[in-house]
């Protein structure tokens, strides 16, 4: 619910005391408070939180590695909070690679379902990133290389060729008067 009105650090208390009450929380609570914790720079603890909720199989595995995740078997609110991870800890790395994340892997179309999660992780990516994602493999969203180097600010314009006409331009002879107008 703290996460829904936008309170992630009282989410992240509201975890802290759970478990030190000895109350087991459970798969959305743990990738809330990792997503705070990533977002404070935590990472170490983070990283320790997703090793015991994935050892505790409250949910599967679902980074694949820097540049890819796997959302398949994840509901579709582990699927985005997992999304936002991914792209929270990608904002903070030097990888300008790719970046794939997988919602079904075994099929060559996508079921409705599939098509739900694309459309939904989608519209995340873009509201809250300002990244446009590929919907074209079934089963995947990749996001180009060219879009996560803009997104991070890595992206130089593109400077314009010079033409030979151009500098011969430059180098020709000007008569006096443009000269002393320069």
């Amino acid at each position: 619910a703290c996460h829904r009105l936008g309170q992630e650090q009282k989410a992240l208390q509201v975890f802290e005391t759970m478990v030190s009450n000895f109350l087991t929380p459970d798969a959305l609570s743990y990738h809330i408070a990792i997503l705070q914790l990533v977002k404070e720079r935590s990472d170490n603890a983070a990283q320790l939180l997703y090793r015991e909720v994935t050892r505790r199989r409250l949910c599967p595995a679902w980074i694949t590695g820097k540049t890819s995740i796997c959302v398949t078997g994840l509901n579709d609110e582990l699927a985005a909070i997992a999304t936002h991870i991914f792209l929270e800890e990608v904002s903070k790395t030097l990888v300008l690679r790719n970046l794939r994340i997988t919602i079904s892997a075994e099929s060559l179309v996508d079921s409705p379902h599939d098509k739900a999660i694309k459309k939904k992780l989608t519209k995340l990516i873009s509201r809250e990133y300002g990244l446009r994602p590929d919907l074209l493999p079934a089963g995947e969203i990749w996001i180009n290389r060219l879009e996560v180097k803009k997104w991070k600010g890595k992206m130089e314009p593109r400077k314009r060729k010079i033409r030979k006409s151009e500098t011969a331009l430059d180098f020709s002879w000007k008569a006096p008067e443009e000269l002393e107008s320069d």
